[in-house]
């Protein structure tokens, strides 16, 4: 502390600046109660990102003794993420934590001074988008003109089958790269779906779930079918 200062005051200028370039200046003090908790401020968190994907955290923690340490508490094995100091002192500093979002969680920065006193910021929620896989199959390979064309596939996120979601089948005719709906099919109780559709000429069949917050988009791998 400056010297001159008393015990739980700190010295404070304050500078203001008219659109002319002129400044003026107040002295003063303030006072720092040396037995309250720390205080959490600037929080930097995102709100959405993707599974899989590296989020940073920012803060600044201050307390009237030093700040022992910072840490994002979660759900899951996001639990305890430590924070270090990238700026400023112990008393007041800047700190940053990483960690790989994995699954939506209530994010909640904890600090704690160097005589056990802890302060916790509100929950702030981070949506994570789940990532998802889409199989595509159809059959009969090759298939007659004008026959008929079994069109299957699953969409999932981890474990879990995606029921109630549409998906679109396309096709691109041989020698395009240009594909085309030819129909959108809903996920039944199982994440599956299967639809009868005509064949008509060679090309390329695949499926296509265009995604939301909670799951991410997903293209199918194109299965190629000899129309004869």
């Amino acid at each position: 502390m400056p010297h001159g200062t008393r015990p739980g005051t700190e010295p404070l200028t304050v500078t203001a600046t008219d659109r002319n370039g002129g400044t003026a200046s107040v002295n003063g003090v303030v006072v720092v109660d040396p037995d309250h908790q720390p205080v959490i401020s600037g929080v930097k968190l995102p709100t959405w990102v993707k599974q899989g994907q590296k989020v940073v955290v920012e803060a600044r923690a201050t307390a009237f003794k030093g700040v022992e340490s910072v840490r994002v508490l979660g759900g899951g094995t996001q639990l305890g993420i430590p924070m270090r100091r990238v700026a400023g002192d112990a008393r007041n500093g800047l700190y940053r934590g990483e960690f790989v979002a994995r699954q939506t969680m209530k994010a909640v920065i904890e600090a704690r001074d160097v005589d056990g006193r802890v302060a916790t910021t509100d929950p702030r929620r981070l949506e994570v988008q789940l990532a998802t896989k889409l199989t595509f199959d159809a059959s009969p390979e090759p298939v007659r003109k004008g026959g008929k064309l079994h069109a299957r596939g699953t969409l999932r996120a981890g474990y879990v089958d995606l029921a109630g979601r549409q998906v679109k089948i396309q096709f691109a005719r041989s020698g395009s790269s240009t594909y085309r709906t030819m129909a959108t099919v809903t996920m039944t109780a199982l994440g599956g779906f299967d639809r009868v559709l005509k064949a008509k000429d060679d090309g390329r069949w695949r499926a296509v779930y265009t995604g939301t917050s909670a799951y991410a988009s997903a293209v199918s791998a194109g299965d190629y079918v000899n129309v004869r």
